[in-house]
């Protein structure tokens, strides 16, 4: 007897998870490293050809999903339309892809973890744990064996905890994009009262050093006219006093 699969996992859900997978080790970690030792800022063609790719092949997965009326994946597809044969190297290819995508990210995630304890751990198992042996690292990462096996191991229990986690997400997201709306408006306030003081202040200087001005020059005035009235009255004095004792 068949049994339905109950759904928990929402669209919205869904749409997350496929923006989880696609940001990986292979953006945060690959893409710096490349830009920075090997492409440059022609990193960025790279990006344009990888999103017109991504293009093309979301149209063709629309085109099976139009073709074939039932839910489904690359697999599917492959087997719908192509063979059993093809499928089956597909779905093997899909296993490999999901392998080497979670070591990737569980090994970038050790990194990460390393380089904030200053590359102590690498340091340790470099000296007690050395591996000698070409193409491969230096040393053991047992803490990338640690993240897989741990995420492995929880897998089963079903992706019911996926929604909950997801849904946490989703409200630590919120919270953090308030925290920095909040923030970013905090700081514009702050900046335009601070422009808002500063131009206060200088048209308050402005106008007391202009009422300053016009005293000191009234203040100048005043003085000039009383020593040229003062000037003037003992030239005249002296004027008289002379014509008098001539005069006389």
């Amino acid at each position: 007897m068949a049994r339905s699969i109950t759904a928990v996992i929402s669209t919205h859900c869904v749409i997350l998870l496929g923006i989880g997978s696609t940001l990986g080790a292979g953006l945060y970690v690959v893409i710096g490293q490349v830009g920075k030792d090997v492409a440059g800022p022609a990193v960025t063609l790279s990006f344009l050809v990888a999103g017109i790719t991504s293009a093309l092949a979301g149209l063709c997965y629309a085109e099976f999903a139009a073709r074939i009326p039932r839910a489904g994946s690359a697999y599917v597809y492959s087997y719908v339309t192509v063979g059993e044969l093809v499928a089956f190297i597909i779905g093997w290819n899909l296993i490999l892809e999901y392998v080497i995508g979670t070591a990737s990210v569980a090994r970038a995630a050790s990194s990460y973890f390393d380089d904030l304890i200053e590359n102590r751990m690498s340091d340790f198992l470099k000296t007690h744990l050395p591996m000698n042996v070409k193409q491969l690292s230096d040393y053991p990462d047992l803490l990338a064996f640690t993240i897989t096996i741990v995420l492995t191991a929880k897998k089963p229990k079903g992706v019911s905890r996926v929604a909950v986690a997801t849904a946490v997400v989703e409200v630590v997201v919120v919270v953090v994009v308030v925290v920095v709306v909040a923030v970013v408006v905090l700081s514009v306030v702050v900046v335009v009262v601070v422009v808002v003081l500063v131009v206060g202040v200088v048209v308050v200087t402005v106008v007391v050093l202009e009422v300053v001005v016009g005293v000191v020059v009234v203040v100048v005035t005043v003085v000039v006219v009383v020593v040229v009235v003062v000037v003037v009255v003992v030239v005249v004095v002296v004027v008289v006093v002379v014509v008098v004792v001539v005069v006389v």
